[in-house]
């Protein structure tokens, strides 16, 4: 009897031993399974915070734009320029294009549109246009607005304009009151055909 009592108690010793090893694996894989779901939740967030940061920084500017007017896309052509630095560039001498506008004015959703869609064609063939810059006039101050207009035309800002300035300070616009040159009447008001015009003369289309 005391054999036999000395096997049960070492069976039972084994067994418990048994079970305690199993439950301590039981517990370390558990352990590693909620390390491993943390890592994988961390890396997926980290993931979707990139991802987001990414796409707002990618677009910039070109998303405010897009938001404004709502015939442009993303990837429209347009980069927001201040006054301040409309006229450093002026000073500079540099060579661009400036659109004013606003999206209060009467068709300028049009007009975006169609400056945004033939410098995409025209650069697909290999026409180098630009670069474009978008001056938001509901951002000017009466001052700015009137220095500009002695500056450079008196009708300026009386609805959606392309001017491109050069080395010479030569301005042509597209606005209705502003340029004998591209009179909006001669077009039979339709903005497609005069800024074709007006990018085929600058450019030498």
């Amino acid at each position: 009897m005391i054999i036999g009592d000395k096997m049960s108690k070492k069976t039972n010793i084994n067994k418990d031993n048994r079970n305690n090893k199993v439950n301590k694996e039981k517990k370390e894989h558990t352990k590693f399974e909620k390390i491993g779901a943390t890592i994988i939740f961390s890396i997926g967030a980290i993931l979707i915070i990139l991802t987001i940061f990414l796409n707002i920084n990618y677009h910039g500017d070109k998303d405010k734009i897009a938001k404004r007017f709502d015939s442009l896309t993303y990837d429209n052509v347009y980069t927001w320029i201040s006054y301040d630095d409309v006229m450093t560039k002026l000073d500079n001498l540099e060579d661009f294009e400036l659109v004013l506008v606003n999206n209060k004015q009467e068709n300028s959703n049009y007009f975006v549109y169609c400056v945004d869609a033939l410098t995409k064609y025209l650069e697909s063939n290999d026409k180098e246009i630009g670069p474009i810059y978008m001056l938001y006039t509901s951002n000017l101050k009466e001052d700015q607005m009137k220095l500009f207009k002695n500056r450079y035309n008196k009708e300026l800002f009386n609805g959606p304009c392309i001017i491109h300035f050069g080395k010479e300070l030569k301005s042509y616009s597209t606005d209705l009151d502003c340029s004998t040159r591209y009179k909006l009447e001669n077009y039979k008001g339709n903005y497609y055909d005069l800024i074709f015009a007006y990018f085929k003369n600058n450019y030498n289309i």
